[in-house]
């Protein structure tokens, strides 16, 4: 079982245009942006996917940490998640 926990989360369309020149140099540069954000502290944890069925998504890890980046181009937005596995 997954849970997830909100790290940033930005709609701003300046913020949104900052992410893309690192993005546009490669994922790994839009993942290593958005990480500026992750503090470790808790954030919102839920138990559905916090991103939309018309969000882009690309999974990345950092260490042993795995996380989703989800953009929307037409509502000019990208957030950063962090993947919980949970046990059951």
């Amino acid at each position: 079982m997954r849970k997830y926990r909100k790290v940033v989360f930005l709609q701003d369309p300046a913020d949104f245009d900052r992410w893309y020149v690192e993005f546009d140099e490669g994922y790994d540069e839009g993942f290593e942006y958005l990480l500026q954000w992750e503090y470790g502290e808790d954030g919102e944890v839920t138990d559905t996917e916090p991103w939309g069925y018309s969000d882009t998504i690309y999974e990345c890890k950092d260490g042993d940490l795995t996380y989703v980046v989800a953009y929307n181009w037409n509502l000019a937005y990208v957030s950063l998640t962090q993947v919980i596995e949970v046990s059951e």
